[in-house]
């Protein structure tokens, strides 16, 4: 029988473990922090510099709750399963990458981003009842499209202002991702702390329903753009029958 961190299930050791988990997540939310605050400063000021100066790749990021969440009861992975799992997830990079290269060639960059944002809610929702190592394996297959909505929505704000603006503009993006990095970090890790002793899932489950928000705001958008798409090409085809007719009407009048 193979001896895990999760093996003796006595009162004692089990509230020590949780204890351990709470500690883990702040600490993690702590030490991100004091990335975060020298991030945002050079994000607006580099950034917006380089439409003078030329451009820098910036690599944004941040710290998740999985590693936690899989070491935790019932999962209780080892280090290997650990390191298997975090080796599985850069496939969601490339899904992420062939999904973009692929779809955009056949769908509006909406759609694209949208796909991307289902593909995060339905993710975090099987994670959040993972209760097993294989479906915490499969929970990276829903999310092989999640990091499209990321360039696609820089792509389409690019595509909006001057060449001399761009700086700027990505500037303002990069601010803004590392502050909702920020108050993603304080809430999912206090959120954790306080929920991993009932249900570990939560936060997850949590993240779920938010990124549904975007998703049915960017679906509304489509349908009422569509709508204008369509009334616009009605309004161009009676235009075109009315120039036709007045055309023929001219013709058929004596000289």
């Amino acid at each position: 029988m193979n001896y895990t961190h999760c093996s003796d299930s006595s009162t004692n050791v089990s509230s020590i473990h949780q204890e351990i988990q709470k500690e883990t997540s702040l600490f993690l939310f702590y030490s991100e922090l004091c990335f975060l605050f020298p991030s945002l400063l050079s994000s607006l000021l580099l950034v917006s510099y380089s439409d003078h100066r030329g451009r820098k790749v910036s690599k944004l990021g941040g710290m998740s709750i999985f590693i936690l969440y899989e070491l935790n009861a019932p999962l209780c992975w080892s280090e290997v399963l650990v390191g298997y799992g975090s080796a599985l997830s850069t496939l969601i990079y490339l899904g992420s990458f062939a999904g973009v290269s692929l779809l955009s060639r056949c769908l509006r960059d909406g759609y694209i981003v949208l796909l991307g944002l289902l593909s995060v809610a339905a993710g975090l929702l099987m994670a959040a009842f993972a209760k097993s190592t294989l479906l915490m394996f499969l929970v990276r297959l829903p999310l092989l499209l999640s990091i499209m909505p990321a360039p696609v929505l820089r792509s389409m704000m690019s595509k909006i202002v001057l060449r001399s603006e761009q700086g700027a503009v990505f500037a303002c993006v990069a601010f803004v991702e590392m502050l909702s990095i920020g108050v993603g970090i304080t809430m999912f890790s206090s959120t954790y702390a306080s929920t991993v002793s009932w249900f570990p899932g939560f936060s997850f489950l949590l993240a779920s329903a938010i990124a549904l928000i975007p998703a049915v705001l960017i679906g509304v958008v489509m349908c009422l753009r569509l709508d204008k798409d369509e009334e616009a090409s009605r309004l161009t085809a009676d235009d075109d029958e009315e120039e036709t007719e007045s055309c023929g009407q001219s013709l058929q009048l004596p000289h």
